[in-house]
């Protein structure tokens, strides 16, 4: 059975960006957090968002119960699988908190795998707010019920195969299909998401003390 999309709107908080494959060994023992998998969430929306009762699943799942405070408005949570300290649960200083789940090795698909947000700790199809599948269609339960609830199409999944190490997945805010979703060769952990863009034409000529710039892009949306 296919599901078919519902008119929702964009929940509050989207998983934004994520490193499933870092460069390196991945979540290495010694807190490199340079080798860390992680799951960036954003909040979107136009006022604070409470989510210390949500709950984000992927290979294992992480309550966000250690948020103090609501994410303020363009606010950030980055979920580190590795090993560490979480700091600025409160928000007190920025707009960016961190959280670990204090595994070692591997535990996002480097080749494939999903992802989903919840908006309670009970995971059905009414409380998932947010989904996406990459490198292959999944099977899962979270799939089940992103499929369930109209926000993702049964067998959809982001093209992964461009990605090399250390890149990223972004989202570019807009609806739930998997054309929403880009590779970023440069992540963008805390800082809004990048589109990247190919310049297939450059041109400068310099005219009567005036320099002219011309150019076209490929794949550049959002303009």
């Amino acid at each position: 059975v296919v599901g078919l999309l519902n008119a929702q709107s964009v929940p509050p908080v989207v998983i934004n960006e994520v490193v499933y494959d870092p460069i390196g060994s991945d979540n290495s023992e010694g807190g490199d957090e340079t080798t860390y998998e992680w799951i960036e969430l954003k909040n979107v929306s136009a006022a604070p968002q409470d989510i210390s009762g949500w709950e984000l699943r992927a290979s294992t799942y992480y309550p966000l119960s250690a948020l103090t405070a609501p994410v303020p408005v363009g606010g950030f949570v980055i979920i580190y699988e590795g090993i560490g300290d979480d700091t600025n649960v409160d928000f007190g200083i920025g707009n960016s908190a961190s959280l670990y789940m204090d595994k070692t090795g591997s535990q996002l698909g480097n080749s494939s795998g999903d992802l989903a947000l919840y908006n309670s700790t009970s995971n059905t199809k009414d409380t998932i707010v947010d989904y996406f599948a990459y490198g292959a269609p999944s099977s899962s339960t979270n799939h089940t019920h992103a499929v369930d609830a109209g926000i993702w199409t049964s067998g959809d999944f982001v093209d992964i195969s461009s990605a090399s190490e250390g890149c990223s997945i972004e989202y570019d805010g807009e609806g739930d299909l998997s054309s929403a979703y880009f590779i970023q060769q440069n992540p963008t952990k805390g800082l809004d998401n990048a589109l990247p863009v190919a310049l297939s034409y450059f041109e400068a000529r310099y005219f009567d003390n005036v320099v002219i710039l011309r150019w076209i892009t490929e794949s550049e949306t959002n303009n």
